[in-house]
């Protein structure tokens, strides 16, 4: 049997998550995404190179929990497929692009996250996927609020590139900062 695979892209939330409704009524996110880039030199080392950013659109009730859980600066992963469009700007045709995500999480070699488990899930045994819930912001405890000010704090004293603001990057063989005490 053939396994079935889809586009899978990893980076930054570049700007804070919109939450919009069609007509209909459905749910539709936006972001826009950062992903960092980088080139080998012919010596060997590695050298940054300027992010690249794209838009990142989802749908349902998929949209509405990633909504819930995402924030500017979080690293992620998403699973989904690149749609090219066109649009009108001032009389003249330009080429769109958007990765539209049927999956969203946080990439763990990134980040550090709880998982909050729904009450009534059984609890899965060793090797079995866990179901993840997204916990309600609306009463978010306080430790969770000043983690997400010092997050903040620390994005705004980043030196402005390209207009959107990005987690500072860990030097070459060390381990990944994880933001302190987030959890989503």
């Amino acid at each position: 049997m053939t396994m079935e695979t889809e586009t899978a892209i990893h980076g930054f939330i570049a700007s804070e998550p919109r939450l919009s409704f069609t007509q209909r009524g459905d749910a539709r996110l936006y972001a826009r995404v950062g992903r960092d880039r980088s080139e080998m030199r012919e010596e060997g080392s590695r050298v940054d190179l300027e992010p690249d950013f794209h838009d990142l659109i989802m749908w349902g009730r998929s949209a509405e929990r990633a909504c819930e859980v995402l924030a500017k600066g979080d690293r992620f992963i998403a699973q989904g497929r690149v749609v090219n469009g066109e649009r009108v700007v001032d009389g003249r045709t330009e080429p769109t692009e958007a990765f539209v995500a049927r999956r969203i999480g946080p990439d763990l070699n990134m980040m550090k996250v709880t998982v909050h488990r729904r009450r009534d899930a059984p609890t899965p045994a060793p090797g079995e996927p866990a179901v993840a819930e997204a916990p309600d912001r609306s009463s978010a405890p306080s430790a969770e609020r000043a983690a997400r000010e010092v997050v903040a704090e620390r994005q705004s004293q980043l030196p402005a590139s390209g207009g959107a603001s990005r987690p500072a990057r860990a030097r070459r063989g060390s381990r990944p900062a994880a933001p302190e005490a987030v959890s989503r």
